[in-house]
């Protein structure tokens, strides 16, 4: 259970950071918009590497809420009770739409079919 409330954490800091990115991007971008003198391709390049760190942040959480998922169904599954559905019952429908289809495909291989 302690994996479980620091991976919760962890998603919980990671999206924080992704709002304060997004906070202080914006303040940079108006502050570079308002200086007549600012450079095109600097703009250009706050944007693009805004968009790489938001990305990142995005795929990390995702990565780490499978995890979180992967620990609800354990312990559910040990207790015979639905106790902890945070990510795995309560998370975006993407997301769970998407670690079923996973697993699917890892149950395909382990018989030996690929789908």
């Amino acid at each position: 259970m302690k994996e479980y409330d620091t991976l919760r954490a962890e998603i919980l800091a990671r999206i924080r950071s992704r709002f304060e990115l997004l906070a202080v991007s914006f303040a940079a971008l108006a502050v570079l918009v308002k200086v007549q003198s600012a450079s095109a391709w600097l703009i250009i390049g706050l944007v693009g590497g805004v968009a790489v760190l938001h990305t990142y942040f995005g795929w990390s959480i995702a990565r780490i809420s499978d995890r979180v998922a992967a620990i609800e169904d354990e312990v559910n599954g040990r207790l015979a009770d639905e106790l902890l559905r945070w990510e795995s019952r309560l998370g975006s429908r993407f997301a769970i739409e998407l670690r079923r289809r996973r697993e699917q495909r890892a149950r395909g291989r382990r018989r030996g079919f690929s789908i």
